[in-house]
Protein backbone atom coordinates (compact mmCIF):
# COMPACT_ATOMS: atom_id res chain seq x y z
CA UNK A 1 0.00 0.00 0.00
CA UNK A 2 1.63 3.50 -0.62
CA UNK A 3 1.32 6.15 1.35
CA UNK A 4 -1.20 8.55 0.53
CA UNK A 5 0.98 11.80 2.31
CA UNK A 6 4.04 10.46 0.71
CA UNK A 7 4.57 13.98 -1.63
CA UNK A 8 3.68 15.99 1.30
CA UNK A 9 6.41 18.26 2.48
CA UNK A 10 5.45 20.58 5.67
CA UNK A 11 7.92 24.17 5.81
CA UNK A 12 7.15 26.84 8.24
CA UNK A 13 3.97 25.52 9.04
CA UNK A 14 2.52 26.14 5.54
CA UNK A 15 1.89 22.12 3.71
CA UNK A 16 2.78 21.63 0.22
CA UNK A 17 1.72 19.05 -2.08
CA UNK A 18 4.55 18.54 -4.98
CA UNK A 19 3.04 17.46 -7.92
CA UNK A 20 5.21 15.35 -10.45
CA UNK A 21 5.17 18.44 -13.06
CA UNK A 22 6.53 20.28 -10.20
CA UNK A 23 9.20 17.73 -8.81
CA UNK A 24 10.79 17.60 -12.82
CA UNK A 25 10.49 21.42 -12.90
CA UNK A 26 13.10 21.43 -9.78
CA UNK A 27 15.20 18.68 -11.05
CA UNK A 28 16.26 21.17 -13.82
CA UNK A 29 16.42 24.25 -11.44
CA UNK A 30 13.21 25.46 -13.11
CA UNK A 31 11.79 28.29 -10.66
CA UNK A 32 9.04 29.44 -12.83
CA UNK A 33 5.56 28.82 -11.69
CA UNK A 34 1.82 29.61 -11.97
CA UNK A 35 -0.30 30.87 -9.19
CA UNK A 36 -4.04 29.96 -8.71
CA UNK A 37 -5.91 31.57 -6.08
CA UNK A 38 -9.69 30.96 -5.29
CA UNK A 39 -11.53 33.08 -2.67
CA UNK A 40 -14.47 32.30 -0.88
CA UNK A 41 -15.77 35.95 -0.80
CA UNK A 42 -14.81 39.70 -1.66
CA UNK A 43 -13.26 40.49 1.77
CA UNK A 44 -10.68 39.58 3.56
CA UNK A 45 -12.43 37.82 5.99
CA UNK A 46 -13.09 34.90 2.94
CA UNK A 47 -11.35 31.61 2.77
CA UNK A 48 -8.97 31.22 0.01
CA UNK A 49 -7.28 28.43 -1.74
CA UNK A 50 -3.47 29.46 -3.49
CA UNK A 51 -2.42 26.61 -6.05
CA UNK A 52 1.11 26.49 -6.88
CA UNK A 53 1.70 24.83 -10.02
CA UNK A 54 4.67 23.76 -12.37
CA UNK A 55 2.94 25.20 -15.74
CA UNK A 56 -0.63 26.48 -16.48
CA UNK A 57 -1.22 22.99 -17.42
CA UNK A 58 -0.42 21.51 -14.80
CA UNK A 59 -2.45 24.12 -12.85
CA UNK A 60 -5.11 22.67 -15.38
CA UNK A 61 -4.67 19.30 -14.32
CA UNK A 62 -4.99 20.10 -10.09
CA UNK A 63 -8.21 21.74 -10.75
CA UNK A 64 -10.27 19.02 -13.43
CA UNK A 65 -10.80 15.76 -13.07
CA UNK A 66 -10.01 13.96 -10.27
CA UNK A 67 -8.56 16.32 -8.35
CA UNK A 68 -11.22 18.42 -9.11
CA UNK A 69 -13.64 16.45 -6.46
CA UNK A 70 -10.66 16.43 -3.80
CA UNK A 71 -10.75 20.57 -4.64
CA UNK A 72 -13.78 21.03 -3.90
CA UNK A 73 -13.98 18.74 -1.06
CA UNK A 74 -11.28 21.10 0.29
CA UNK A 75 -13.28 24.14 0.03
CA UNK A 76 -16.38 22.64 1.69
CA UNK A 77 -14.06 22.29 4.71
CA UNK A 78 -12.13 24.87 4.24
CA UNK A 79 -15.68 27.37 4.12
CA UNK A 80 -17.02 25.31 7.76
CA UNK A 81 -13.46 25.75 9.15
CA UNK A 82 -13.76 29.32 8.54
CA UNK A 83 -17.04 30.10 9.56
CA UNK A 84 -16.28 28.18 12.69
CA UNK A 85 -13.43 30.38 13.38
CA UNK A 86 -15.31 33.36 12.93
CA UNK A 87 -17.75 32.22 15.29
CA UNK A 88 -15.04 33.08 18.27
CA UNK A 89 -14.58 36.72 17.56
CA UNK A 90 -18.07 37.86 19.00
CA UNK A 91 -16.55 36.06 22.63
CA UNK A 92 -13.21 37.76 22.65
CA UNK A 93 -12.94 41.77 22.99
CA UNK A 94 -12.21 43.87 20.58
CA UNK A 95 -9.98 47.31 19.70
CA UNK A 96 -11.36 47.22 16.27
CA UNK A 97 -14.62 48.54 15.40
CA UNK A 98 -17.74 46.09 15.04
CA UNK A 99 -19.31 47.70 12.47
CA UNK A 100 -19.16 50.59 9.36
CA UNK A 101 -21.72 53.23 9.45
CA UNK A 102 -22.98 55.85 11.51
CA UNK A 103 -22.54 55.83 15.18
CA UNK A 104 -25.43 55.93 16.90
CA UNK A 105 -26.70 59.56 17.71
CA UNK A 106 -24.84 60.76 14.51
CA UNK A 107 -28.29 61.72 12.50
CA UNK A 108 -27.78 65.11 13.30
CA UNK A 109 -24.63 67.53 13.29
CA UNK A 110 -23.23 67.69 16.85
CA UNK A 111 -23.28 71.96 16.42
CA UNK A 112 -26.45 72.11 15.54
CA UNK A 113 -25.54 72.98 11.45
CA UNK A 114 -28.15 72.08 9.00
CA UNK A 115 -28.26 72.41 4.88
CA UNK A 116 -30.26 72.61 2.68
CA UNK A 117 -31.19 71.56 -1.20
CA UNK A 118 -33.13 72.23 -3.65
CA UNK A 119 -35.08 68.70 -2.96
CA UNK A 120 -34.99 69.70 1.04
CA UNK A 121 -32.93 69.78 4.09
CA UNK A 122 -30.06 67.37 3.19
CA UNK A 123 -29.61 64.49 6.04
CA UNK A 124 -26.76 64.42 8.26
CA UNK A 125 -24.45 61.65 7.95
CA UNK A 126 -21.11 60.37 9.95
CA UNK A 127 -19.00 56.75 10.52
CA UNK A 128 -16.40 55.20 9.13
CA UNK A 129 -15.57 54.54 5.55
CA UNK A 130 -15.53 50.89 4.53
CA UNK A 131 -12.90 51.31 1.81
CA UNK A 132 -10.11 54.05 4.03
CA UNK A 133 -11.19 52.96 7.69
CA UNK A 134 -11.04 57.05 7.97
CA UNK A 135 -13.81 58.73 9.42
CA UNK A 136 -16.18 61.08 7.63
CA UNK A 137 -19.04 63.85 8.05
CA UNK A 138 -21.49 65.25 5.29
CA UNK A 139 -24.48 66.36 4.25
CA UNK A 140 -26.57 64.31 1.76
CA UNK A 141 -29.00 65.28 -0.30
CA UNK A 142 -32.32 63.59 0.74
CA UNK A 143 -33.73 62.52 -2.90
CA UNK A 144 -34.73 58.90 -3.11
CA UNK A 145 -33.55 58.74 -6.43
CA UNK A 146 -29.50 58.79 -6.70
CA UNK A 147 -28.78 60.05 -9.99
CA UNK A 148 -30.82 62.69 -9.08
CA UNK A 149 -29.38 63.86 -6.18
CA UNK A 150 -27.52 67.28 -5.15
CA UNK A 151 -23.64 67.16 -4.50
CA UNK A 152 -22.85 66.47 -0.70
CA UNK A 153 -21.31 69.25 1.22
CA UNK A 154 -18.80 68.44 3.62
CA UNK A 155 -18.55 69.88 6.71
CA UNK A 156 -14.87 71.28 7.94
Amino acid sequence: MTDPFGDLEVNDNVVEIKTQAKKEKELVEDKTEVVGTLKGGGGFDAPWIVIHAASIRDLKDQTSGGEADVLVEVMENLWKASKKFQGFSGQAESSAPKSYGPPSGATQSPDGETHHCKHGTMVYRAGIAKASGKPYRLFGCPHPVKAEQCDPIWPK
